[in-house]
């Protein structure tokens, strides 16, 4: 007898987890990468290893990357980032969590690149700001692919630049997000 009562709950919880799975995306391999265009010099980074989850239910985005798996052309330009400015022993990640602003309007089923909005908190060098961006999301097969560009000033961040190198580094850095996100099974 229990059995049979216990067959309905499973099947509820099986179907419940079907429709659930279905709604969630995520990446273990996003793309993230900076560009900084001062009078003296360029400064560019990236990395491949932001995590993050997407709910295509209700629009909400969480992102987290560790700091010092962002890569320079030069060595010292990686060690200078990680000991000096962005300090990532004390501050060892950068974290965004918000949502789709239009994340109702988009057909998630539809092949083709759609205009996104998100806002949120993006937290970095240990100080929350809120942040809106820019960004269009793809689907391609099964996958989602998003694009999000949007400015850092780093004073906001309170990430300081010694005076000695001011000419070398932009106030304002540009940051761009290119996210494969995979349905999660």
């Amino acid at each position: 007898m229990k059995p049979i009562k216990i067959l309905p709950l499973l099947v509820i919880y099986f179907f419940a987890s079907v429709s659930f799975a279905q709604s969630i995306y995520m990446t273990r391999t996003g793309r993230i990468s900076f560009h900084s265009d001062a009078p003296l010099q360029k400064i560019e980074a990236v990395t491949n290893s932001a995590i993050s989850v997407l709910n295509i239910e209700n629009g909400v985005v969480q992102t987290t990357v560790q700091i010092n798996t962002f890569e320079f052309d030069k060595p010292l330009m990686q060690s200078h980032f990680n000991e000096n400015y962005m300090e990532s022993d004390k501050y060892p990640k950068s974290t965004f969590k918000g949502r789709i602003v239009n994340a109702k309007s988009i057909d998630w089923t539809k092949a083709g690149s759609q205009k996104i909005e998100i806002e949120g908190e993006l937290t970095m060098h240990g100080i929350t700001r809120n942040m809106t961006a820019q960004g269009t999301i793809e689907k391609k097969d099964s996958q989602l692919l998003a694009i999000v560009t949007f400015e850092v000033k780093l004073k906001d961040y309170e990430i300081k630049i010694p005076s000695l190198v001011g000419n070398k580094i932009a106030e304002i850095v540009e940051v761009r997000l290119n996210m494969t996100y995979d349905p999660v099974k």
